[in-house]
């Protein structure tokens, strides 16, 4: 699998994510939004139709028409993907601890079902952003610092969750994708006969 991470630092006063999600339907149909800053694109299915240069110069083009600036990468699965496009590395090892939270909810919230404009962050992101402040204060910077802490340490350093972050940061391929589907759009046509 092959995934491509389009993030927005800001958003666009022209168009919505949506609107962009559905452009970018040409390129893909396998298509998921983590509102109101990435889109991801699976195109690892569609090699024989353009190259992951051609994909992105397609995609920056594609965001830039419709008033959109995006940092894009691409990875073999969802998280890094959205942590290289984030930071602008392309490394695993490189990433800053921060990217933990990128590993841990990749979808932005919990469920995987995003509930736009979420005003307070989830349990999981809280429990994160805690893990991260602890390994700061000992002094790993880096997912290759926290990479080279044993497994079995992990959950009484960090607590349990630090073994999901660990799991997705080594294999994160088989993380199931939320279904989107654009919205639909009806059009009516009058047909007034010619008399």
């Amino acid at each position: 699998m092959r995934v491509a991470c389009l993030f927005f630092a800001k958003a666009s006063q022209q168009s919505t994510l949506k609107e962009l999600a559905q452009a970018c339907l040409r390129l893909s149909p396998q298509i998921a939004l983590r509102e109101p800053e990435a889109i991801f694109i699976e195109i690892g299915k569609c090699r024989s139709l353009y190259s992951e240069y051609s994909f992105v110069l397609r995609a920056k083009s594609l965001a830039r028409r419709l008033g959109w600036e995006a940092k894009i990468a691409i990875s073999h699965d969802i998280p890094s993907a959205l942590a290289f496009a984030r930071y602008s590395l392309a490394s695993v090892d490189a990433l800053p601890i921060e990217a933990l939270l990128d590993f841990a909810t990749p979808w932005g919230s919990d469920s995987g079902v995003h509930h736009s404009q979420q005003a307070t962050p989830s349990k999981t992101q809280v429990s994160v952003r805690a893990m991260i402040d602890s390994a700061r204060r000992l002094g790993i910077e880096t997912l290759a610092e926290f990479k080279t802490i044993p497994s079995a340490q992990l959950p009484s350093r960090f607590g349990a969750l630090s073994l999901l972050c660990r799991q997705r940061l080594e294999d994160a391929s088989q993380l199931p994708w939320p279904y989107w589907r654009p919205p639909e759009r009806f059009e009516e046509v009058l047909e007034l006969p010619p008399s």
